[in-house]
């Protein structure tokens, strides 16, 4: 015996709409849809799904796009950041804590103040293991010059938030801006100047802490940005 009874619409479908498109509008969005949805599948109830279906990719491809747009750059750095570049620069501290002697290249590229050229070589990462077995101490990663930059860039990160209309994630990109200029600079200096070896080693010291000490609390503060949802440019 055939069933009458009308054709409802996919729990799937109904399912994606609710939680992946955009938030600020689902409510009158799936309220329209439906009413649509039992409008068309009184003609042709085949059509009527396959029309919601349609609807519900454009809808949950919108949704995605407005929360990925703009802030997808935030993330990839946060995520570079902390899972790739924070631990290189944690084992640059252990090796340059406890290396006595090392490799003619890699002794040339610290006196340029390559750092991001030793990262690359073969022979560094055979050092850096040897010297991960030798311990750490707490003072290895203290560098006050980059406890006062980082505390410094936050303090005004925190201060232009609560007193301009910029919004988290320009505020954000702006401190990942300011955690790889000392960097930059200082390779730069160290480069077209002739320090002598004694004084490059502090200022390789607060290039690299600058970044350490900063990246992971630009990534925290991304996340809880992120949750409150304060990473939109304000209208």
């Amino acid at each position: 015996m055939r069933s009458h009874h009308q054709p409802t619409p996919s729990p799937l479908a109904l399912w994606c709409l609710r939680h992946l498109s955009d938030p600020n509008s689902r409510d009158h969005l799936v309220g329209d849809l439906l009413e649509e949805f039992e409008q068309r599948q009184q003609q042709d109830a085949a059509m009527a799904r396959r029309w919601l279906w349609r609807q519900t990719f454009h809808a949950c491809g919108y949704g995605i796009r407005r929360r990925l747009q703009g802030n997808w750059t935030v993330h990839l750095l946060a995520l570079f950041g902390v899972l790739i570049l924070s631990p290189t620069l944690v084992a640059l501290v252990y090796w340059l804590s406890n290396m006595d002697a090392t490799a003619e290249p890699l002794w040339q590229a610290l006196l340029r103040g390559d750092l991001h050229v030793i990262v690359l070589s073969t022979a560094y990462w055979q050092e850096a293991a040897k010297a991960f077995g030798q311990g750490a101490s707490l003072g290895m990663f203290i560098n006050l010059p980059a406890l006062v930059w980082s505390g410094l860039v936050l303090f005004t990160l925190s201060v232009l938030f609560r007193t301009t209309t910029l919004s988290a994630r320009t505020l954000l990109l702006w401190g990942y801006a300011s955690a790889i200029t000392p960097y930059v600079i200082g390779s730069y200096y160290i480069g077209v100047t002739d320090m002598v070896p004694t004084a490059i080693g502090p200022l390789l010291a607060f290039m690299l802490f600058a970044a350490l000490y900063l990246l992971p609390c630009l990534a925290i503060a991304g996340v809880v940005a992120q949750r409150k949802g304060l990473m939109a440019e304000p209208s």
